[in-house]
């Protein structure tokens, strides 16, 4: 067995101390990173690096330190919001109180584990003024919507009664368990329920397509709206007629030429260089040609009107037109010249055709059909 010679150890020493030293060095600049944020009052700074530290046991009664430092001025700075947002007339604020008291119920929890139950009579407190303010969230909304739907059955607003199912809906979220609420969501859906009836008045050439298609609309039904499509219906409260106009069809062109210079090749001469040798060399010529573009465009163009007639007052929808067209683009060439210069893409035949008009039409149902829908629902 060879031992090691006093150079090789004199090394490992070294290695090891070297070692050592920069692990001091890291942690101590984690430490006074996580100690700089807390005299700089960077508090959410100081937990989060002061937690990470921590978590890899890094500084540990320095760091734990830090943590319970950071942790109490977090903890005074969000009871602080907390209260302010519990006191606003704004029920939305009171949610947002309850989402910051959560946040701050979770910092504790994940400090506990390095810095015990320092915190637990604030974590207490916070978990019980939660319940109470979601408590009293839960009841506002269920007796806003109680009142909501019996004023909506009485006075048939069914956008009321929509509105008394969201509140139901809410109160049941912030925890009501209230065996009611199945029964008052129910009796909110049957009160709000709107009804319309949707008729297109059709083109003739295109009576099957433009039917096929609007027929989807019915596909827009939902838990607040039944949709009749060319059905009859009880108790409406929008007519809705779908007017095509006339499908016109268009043409437009125009014209551009361009010029084209190629040097081609038109034969050969002798040259004779200064030692009596004879090469063969060819010769080259500049031609020209032209070429005239024609393009071409098929457009149709449709016109569509949404007459909306309101049966009762829970009809809130707006008549409106709409406008759509579709192009379909040929281009066709005349050569003139010397072909040579002009390049191939302008040599092939004109063989494009336009797009077919029915084909055209049925893209135009498909826009309008969007722009009717998107603007009703």
């Amino acid at each position: 067995m060879v031992l090691p010679g006093p150079s090789y150890l004199i090394k490992m020493r070294q290695t090891i101390f070297l070692l050592l030293v920069l692990t001091t060095i890291t942690l101590s600049l984690a430490c006074k990173t996580a100690d700089k944020a807390l005299s700089d009052r960077d508090y959410d700074k100081a937990y989060k690096l002061s937690m990470k530290a921590l978590k890899k046991e890094k500084s540990v009664k320095e760091n734990k330190r830090i943590l319970e430092k950071s942790l109490t001025e977090i903890i005074k700075r969000e009871e602080l919001e907390i209260a302010e947002l519990s006191n606003s007339k704004d029920l939305e604020k009171w949610d947002k109180a309850l989402n910051v008291n959560l946040d701050l119920q979770e910092k504790i929890e994940q400090a506990t584990t390095y810095l015990g139950n320092i915190f637990s009579h604030e974590y207490y407190q916070l978990e019980a003024n939660y319940t109470e303010l979601r408590d009293e969230l839960s009841a506002i909304y269920f007796n806003t919507g109680v009142e909501d739907l019996e004023k909506a059955i009485a006075e048939n607003d069914k956008l009321l009664a929509q509105d008394a199912y969201h509140h139901f809906v809410t109160s049941e979220n912030y925890g009501n368990e209230d065996e009611r609420l199945d029964s008052l969501k129910a009796a909110s859906l049957d009160a709000g329920l709107l009804i319309y009836v949707v008729d297109a008045n059709r083109n003739f050439d295109y009576d099957w397509e433009i039917n096929r298609r609007f027929d989807n609309i019915e596909s827009y039904s939902n838990e607040f709206r039944s949709i009749y499509y060319n059905q009859n219906a009880s108790d409406v409260d929008c007519s809705i007629e779908i007017a095509f106009g006339t499908l016109a069809v268009g043409y437009d062109e125009r014209s551009d030429s361009r010029t084209f210079r190629e040097s081609v090749v038109v034969g050969t001469e002798t040259q004779v260089d200064t030692a009596g040798n004879q090469t063969q060399v060819n010769v080259y010529e500049t031609v020209e040609g032209r070429v005239f573009t024609v393009e071409r465009v098929k457009i149709l163009d449709w016109e569509v009107e949404v007459d909306v007639r309101a049966h009762t007052n829970n009809c809130v929808l707006r008549s409106d037109r709409f406008r759509a067209a579709v192009r379909s683009t040929i281009e066709e060439y005349r050569l003139e010249g010397d072909q040579r210069a002009i390049p191939a893409r302008y040599q092939r035949g004109n063989t494009d055709e336009f797009e077919d008009t029915d084909d055209m039409a049925e893209d135009l149902i498909e826009a309008l059909y969007r722009d009717v829908v998107g603007s009703l629902f």
